[in-house]
């Protein structure tokens, strides 16, 4: 089974991980409580009426005047009849041929053979559907299901309703667009941008290819630990461990390799080399093997391996790669010194 088949993810490392990263994790949950809240400031604005010194429920009605500006006279009574034409349309098909389901959407309404819709310019269409949806609007409030039933209560008709409504509506320059922060943005921006960097972290843990914790020596490559070291470390019991596993193996000699060469490995082969001076075993000291080739020819003329490898900075492929080559040169590997 390869070594990757094994690997487990240690819920408890990747915490402690998690945890170790608080700053980065306050400072985008920050970055992100900001964009949150410009987004839910930006979005929500609401037109106020600096006049009647109310917040406007319909921004359809603002887009009547300009959008009537914006035609001559004969194009916008062509408009102002079919949008009449096409409520009457629809009342009758629905009274009569008992169909109730025509959607107020313009865009369904422009399927009725009575509608001129489909035949109106681009600037023509924008007014139908700016004063359609006035007139929606006003007829729903009023509680009229007919229109004509609604012309009558305004006193007006087919060719003058268009400009009592427009009469009635304030002018554009008199309504502002009026933002507040959001609280339920803010807090939502906070949690996504503490989430994003909390998954990043844990992507980075899960996808790393270096050596994570001890487990993963004894899980993945079912080696034994023969002891830790870390900074200044009393390494005696880790020299007993290799001076046990040596003798149990009968190996005269031990070399000491790793795929991580640095400062740090080199001290710590030439510690547990003054520690075993004097004993039966020999311990010698070699670079890596898959890197060298008098470590590999070293390794070949020796009993026995030893691998001394980092937490962080040894690679599993690398660490593979050392096992194989032992393997194909018939040198027993007797365990890890893993520095953390």
């Amino acid at each position: 089974m390869d070594y990757k088949e094994r690997l487990e993810v240690d819920l408890l490392d990747l915490i402690k991980i998690v945890l170790k990263k608080w700053k980065a994790i306050l400072f985008f949950a920050f970055i992100g409580a900001i964009i949150g809240g410009l987004f839910g400031y930006v979005s929500s604005g609401r037109e106020y009426n600096t006049v009647t010194h109310e917040l406007e429920q319909s921004k359809d009605q603002y887009r009547v005047i300009p959008a009537r500006e914006s035609l001559t006279d004969a194009s916008a009574v062509w408009v102002e009849e079919n949008i009449i034409i096409m409520l009457r349309y629809k009342e009758f098909m629905s009274s009569y041929l008992r169909r109730d389901n025509f959607s107020n959407d313009f865009t369904n309404l422009a399927l009725i053979d009575n509608s001129n819709y489909q035949n109106l310019t681009t600037t023509e269409r924008t007014y139908f559907q700016a004063l359609y949806a006035e007139v929606n609007r006003l007829m729903h409030e009023g509680g009229f299901t007919k229109v004509d039933e609604w012309l009558s209560s305004i006193g007006e008709d087919d060719y003058t309703y268009a400009t009592a409504i427009i009469s009635e509506l304030s002018p554009v320059d008199d309504v502002v667009v009026v933002r507040s922060f959001s609280a339920k943005h803010t807090f939502l921006g906070l949690l996504m941008g503490a989430f994003v960097i909390i998954l990043i972290i844990v992507l980075q843990y899960i996808m790393s290819p270096t050596l994570k914790t001890v487990d993963d020596i004894k899980v993945a490559f079912e080696l034994p630990v023969l002891g830790l070291v870390s900074g200044n470390m009393d390494v005696s019991i880790v020299t007993s461990n290799i001076l046990g596993a040596g003798k149990k193996a009968a190996a005269n000699t031990i070399v000491l390799s790793g795929s991580v060469e640095g400062s740090d490995n080199e001290l710590i082969k030439d510690e547990l080399i003054n520690r075993t001076h004097g004993e039966s075993i020999k311990i010698i000291k070699e670079g890596s093997i898959i890197s060298d080739s008098d470590s590999v020819e070293a390794v070949t003329n020796s009993d026995a391996v030893i691998l001394i490898e980092k937490i962080g900075l040894s690679k599993y492929e690398d660490i593979a790669r050392e096992l194989e080559l032992c393997r194909v040169l018939g040198t027993k590997v007797l365990g890890v010194v893993v520095v953390v």
